[in-house]
Formats: structure tokens, sequence, C-alpha cells
């Protein structure tokens, strides 16, 4: 991401501003599970400088919850690096979501992007910045240049928020972990937190269905093995938005 950016700009950016506001609601979630994830891998027997390189290196908290007890099972690598693949395929998703907004840059600029891209960065960008007005040269308008530029400024405060927030809950809990107790549940108040953002992003029908299929396909499958489970459901989940309902004239030549 670009940071070499004054301090007025993002103090003053009007996208920058709007970047920012709309992570705070987030950061309650990001809090919980930063803070889940630090304590886990100390109490999973990696040692604290350990984890402390894991987390500045592995920015997926999901992917290191499920990697963590393979750890310590002595697990061979491939299944650990196949279980943290399976898991953050959900990305590749939200990549291409995203892709007409960066396509134009380098790819070492667009692998750091990719690494700022998370959940919630996608739901809120995707809904404020329309990739079809890049995509279709019929909406195409002297202000194209201008809504990149905005949308641009608005991922990189963003994610510089969300990324910020998780590095320093994380670390919170690596440092905190032998006053923490499990009891606390910490890892349900993340949960919590997460379905409270994601209940208002549900504002159409094919949203709405997207998350009831998800949901339900996640708790079927919930016995795969290497989370195969959440593969499926965003997989469900998709097409189920993706389905158009038959028309009546459609009906009636059926």
């Amino acid at each position: 991401m670009t940071v070499r950016r004054p301090l007025r700009y993002w103090l003053t950016d009007p996208a920058v501003v709007m970047g920012f506001r709309d992570m705070v609601p987030a950061t309650i979630a990001m809090v919980a599970w930063g803070m889940v994830t630090g304590v886990a891998m100390v109490q999973s027997g990696l040692s604290t400088w350990q984890a402390l390189g894991m987390t500045l290196m592995v920015y997926a908290g999901s992917a290191q919850l499920t990697s963590l007890p393979l750890f310590a099972a002595a697990a061979p690598l491939p299944i650990i690096w196949a279980s943290a693949l399976i898991v953050n395929l959900r990305f590749v998703l939200y990549g291409v979501a995203v892709r007409p907004f960066f396509r134009q840059f380098s790819w070492p600029r667009r692998l750091l992007y990719g690494f700022g891209n998370v959940d919630v960065l996608t739901g809120d960008f995707l809904r404020r910045f329309d990739p079809a007005r890049l995509d279709q040269p019929a909406l195409l308008t002297e202000d194209t240049g201008g809504f990149l530029q905005r949308a641009i400024a608005y991922f990189e405060a963003a994610a510089l928020t969300i990324w910020s927030v998780w590095t320093a809950s994380s670390i919170a809990g690596i440092l905190l972990a032998q006053w923490i107790p499990a009891s606390w549940g910490l890892d349900f108040v993340g949960t919590l937190a997460l379905i409270a953002l994601l209940m208002p992003m549900m504002t159409s029908r094919a949203e709405f269905i997207c998350v009831v299929v998800a949901g339900i396909t996640a708790v079927l499958c919930a016995w795969m093995p290497l989370k195969l489970g959440i593969l499926v459901a965003m997989i469900a989940g998709v097409a189920a938005a993706m389905m158009k309902p038959l028309s009546a004239e459609e009906q009636d030549s059926e």
C-alpha cells in the first residue's frame, strides 16, 4: 500500500477519513480475535518471540488458529500448509472482486494490497465503490480517474486501520497470555462482533440468501477434515446468491 503520504493527507482526505471511519465498528471484532490468536499461539507451545514473529509475518487469524493445533500435534508440514491454504481460499474470491481497482499496479504492489485485504474490508469497500464503473465502458465518465483515486485512498486507510488494530491486539494477547484464562470466551465475543457487523450488510435478497445458505452449509459440513467445510460453504453461498429466480414467462414456458 502507498505509505509515503503527508500527514495532512491522512487527516483531511475525505476518502481516507471515510475508510478510517468505516473500519471503526470492525475494530471490536478485530481486538477480540487478535487477542484470541495471540493467546492461542503462546498456549499452543510457541515461545513469546516465535509468536511475535508469526504475528508480524502471518496476517490471517483463521489460518493461524487452524495451524496451531497441528503444530502442537507435530503434524507433517504439508498437512499444516494444506489446512492453512484451504481456510484462506476465500481470499481468492475477495481478490477477484476487487481486482478492477488494482490491475494497473505492478505485481509487488498488488501483493501488498492483497496482504491488507480482509473480510470486513472487502465487504465495506465493494459497498462504497462499484467495480462496474471500471469494467463497463458505458459507465465510464470524466470522474473515473477521481473515482479510482478515491477508491485506492479508502482501501489504504481501511487496510492500515484493520492491520494496526489486529497486530496490536495479537501482540497484547501474546504478552498477556498467562493472565487471560480460556473461560473469558474472547473467541465467542469475536464471533458475536463479526455477526453484528455482517447483519447491516444484508441489504438485498441475494445477500440474505448467500448468508443463510453459507451458514447452513458450514454447520452441515463441520465434520469435514482440513476445514474443507468452510470452502464448501463459501461456494454454496456464492452459487445460491447468483441463482436468478425464474420469471413468470419462463415458468409458463416450462
